[in-house]
């Protein structure tokens, strides 16, 4: 995926009208059900869906949301990534969403970001950033 030139973020797409530079939106809150951040690139738009347990929510209402709000114009490709902790997990995500409509023809990729283990100690670490950035 390539990088943006923007980085956006909010509670509301309203951010993503009308752009057309590359850019990056990720939500502040489960405001887009199934889909948890953009990028877009040129004719591309990649929108991702982190996976960390189950049940898998369903990306199409999302879908229909981000395309909404971009007011587009022209012709896009849009691409959904359902990321996940392992491989497999992010395959069994892809492989259960069952895109409606104008969207069953859209590629649906698996991707794994390993964190590695997420002990206590991590997530003490994470906090106190959490607690400093307020």
């Amino acid at each position: 995926m390539p990088a943006p030139e923007e980085i956006i973020s909010g509670n509301s797409l309203r951010g993503i009208k009308r752009e057309f530079r590359p850019f990056y939106w990720r939500s502040r809150g489960s405001n887009c059900e199934g889909v948890d951040s953009v990028l877009r690139c040129g004719d591309d738009v990649w929108v991702l869906q982190y996976t960390v347990s189950r049940p898998r929510r369903a990306a199409t209402k999302g879908l229909n949301e981000v395309h909404k709000n971009m007011n587009l114009k022209y012709n896009i490709r849009w691409h959904l990534v359902m990321i996940g902790a392992t491989r497999s997990e992010a395959e069994s995500a892809r492989d259960s969403q069952k895109l409606a409509h104008s969207w069953d023809k859209s590629p649906v990729y698996a991707c794994a970001v390993q964190l590695g283990i997420f002990d206590e100690q991590k997530l003490q670490q994470l906090q106190d950033v959490f607690d400093v950035s307020k």
